[in-house]
């Protein structure tokens, strides 16, 4: 699974700290406890998605890229969190098309990406 952050990355119930270290933990393929994402969802439907990060990297989920908005220290804090990022599309769009107003952010630039084969140079900076 390839994973792109939106930056800054939205979170809630994680210390600073741990942000970072959870992001190469996942783009290693590691299993991280309590923790959910947000991301972008792939299907025409859905405005965003909630997941829990071992669900990810599961060998069932199909492979391919994810794009992550949020991430957040269990489920209660996801759901929370999600409000907050529809609250916000809406403040600055004045509807609710919450995936186009976060793909138009992910677009302008406002991400970083770590492929699998840079990983172990990002650790050791």
């Amino acid at each position: 699974m390839n994973f792109s952050w939106l930056e800054p990355l939205y979170t809630k119930g994680i210390p600073e700290r741990q942000i970072r270290r959870n992001q190469l933990l996942l783009n290693r393929g590691c299993q991280v406890r309590n923790l959910w994402l947000i991301v972008l969802p792939e299907g025409e439907k859905n405005q965003l998605e909630l997941y829990p990060a071992y669900a990810l990297l599961n060998l069932y989920f199909p492979r391919g890229h994810v794009t992550v908005i949020g991430m957040a220290a269990g489920r209660k804090q996801a759901v929370e969190l999600t409000v907050r990022l529809v609250e916000e599309a809406w403040q600055a769009t004045g509807n609710c098309h919450v995936r186009e107003y976060y793909q138009l952010l992910y677009a302008a630039g406002n991400h970083s990406e770590m492929p699998r084969h840079q990983k172990k140079t990002a650790e050791e900076d």
